[in-house]
């Protein structure tokens, strides 16, 4: 059985905060952001909400749970412009970054939750999602919301697996 940590968020040398997580039977583990995202991180939600106080994400063992990713420019902390499309591919960039501070990447990804304003744009998001994510495909739900943070369109939220994983043909 997993053990569960207690997330903490502590400053690093780069001004970022790394997610550390502390267990008295695995010692700690750090969850950092590499120096040229520190400015969008702040301790915060930083890419997830742009505001509020979460964690974008929290590692148990060597899974990840990341908050759900809003299409924002790193820079301005502001939706981008463009509608549904540009948003989630701005969300899916900024997913890939939080994927690889916590050691992981797209292809790690076992399962994907999809929150949209309007289910109509399903179908091109879903080509754009086809892009990121490869076969085989992770489990996925998409479901039309009654409002998203910050008037998005589009937020996206992954479970992944962090290390080196293998696919098995079954």
């Amino acid at each position: 059985m997993a053990k569960a940590f207690r997330p903490r968020l502590l400053p690093s040398k780069h001004d970022v905060f790394s997610l550390v997580v502390r267990s008295s039977d695995y010692g700690s583990r750090a969850l950092s952001t590499s120096p040229n995202f520190a400015r969008s991180l702040e301790g915060r939600c930083g890419l997830v909400w742009g505001r509020g106080e979460c964690s974008q994400a929290v590692r148990v063992d060597n899974t990840v749970y990341v908050s759900g990713v809003l299409g924002l420019n790193k820079d301005t902390m502001k939706l981008v412009d463009g509608g549904a499309l540009e948003e989630a591919k701005q969300a899916l960039i900024n997913l890939g970054k939080i994927l690889e501070a916590a050691d992981s990447s797209y292809g790690n990804v076992v399962k994907t939750t999809i929150f949209l304003d309007d289910i109509n744009d399903f179908a091109p998001i879903n080509e754009l999602y086809k892009e990121y994510f490869k076969p085989p495909f992770p489990a996925r739900s998409t479901f039309q919301v009654g409002k998203l943070p910050m008037g998005a369109k589009v937020e996206i939220e992954v479970i992944a697996l962090s290390g080196e994983v293998q696919t098995v043909e079954s």
